[in-house]
């Protein structure tokens, strides 16, 4: 899921959101899991297993309805990566600063799974601070400019400086689609290329292939057989996130 427009230049996104969001829970989909702590009004964690930290932001789209996005903060030794931080530079600001006082250090690096602004919006950030930010070549090329510095993942895959499989593949949610695997906790980070569960609709397909995502998404499940925990892009962990989608995908 993602705003309407896409990214394209560092103020889109921005300039898409109102200045202020709204002090709401979530009123479009569930929070990414129960018990998860408040750190600003739109910015939610949790520890879901021994290595990652699942969060949730939000933002008001399509007429101010309140929707949520999951991300990532992933712990490799002594380094902490974020994972698609937020839908806007504040968040992502927000999460540094969280990494700072819990961990006492800033972040090591940070991955970005596409290019749509709930993945994307906080590379100003990031850049300022001198996070390291991976993302496929095409990622950068689709975000025009907005982070020349980041370092492209080889294609189709790579086992990143921080301790997770990057995987693309093919054309999905967006042309640049890639997923995440932590094969210690055998947890499958979906982002926008899986839905949740209980999902009732494939969402936005502005820059989508349903073709392209059928394949692609049986590379995924062959790929990995034994999850434990997939991690959609939006909505509730738990379920069979892989079957869901394939669901939607075959209706649509």
């Amino acid at each position: 899921m993602l705003l309407s427009r896409r990214i394209c230049v560092a103020g889109l996104a921005i300039a898409a959101l109102p200045a202020r969001l709204i002090a709401a829970p979530p009123t479009a989909s569930a929070l990414g899991t129960t018990g998860m702590t408040a750190i600003t009004d739109d910015l939610w964690i949790k520890q879901i297993d021994r290595h990652n930290w699942l969060f949730t932001t939000t933002a008001p789209i399509d007429g101010g309805v309140i929707y949520p996005a999951n991300g990532l903060v992933h712990r490799h030794g002594d380094t902490f990566t974020l994972v698609d931080p937020g839908w806007t530079p504040a968040q992502g600001e927000a999460l540094i600063a969280w990494c700072e006082r819990s961990f006492g250090k800033t972040p090591s690096g940070a991955i970005i799974t596409h290019f749509h602004a709930d993945r994307a919006a906080a590379l100003p950030v990031l850049e300022r601070a001198g996070i390291p930010v991976h993302m496929l070549a095409l990622t950068r090329a689709l975000l025009n400019g907005v982070m020349d510095s980041a370092q492209a993942l080889p294609d189709p895959f790579a086992e990143s400086a921080f301790g997770l499989e990057c995987y693309y593949p093919g054309a999905g949610h967006s042309p640049d689609n890639i997923v995440l695997w932590d094969a210690d906790e055998r947890l499958l980070f979906g982002g926008c290329f899986l839905k949740d569960a209980a999902a009732d609709s494939i969402g936005n397909l502005s820059d989508a292939s349903i073709p392209a995502w059928r394949d692609s998404l049986e590379r995924v499940a062959a790929r990995y057989p034994h999850i434990r925990t997939i991690i959609p892009g939006h909505g509730p962990v738990g379920g069979d996130a892989i079957g869901r989608t394939r669901a939607l995908l075959a209706a649509g």
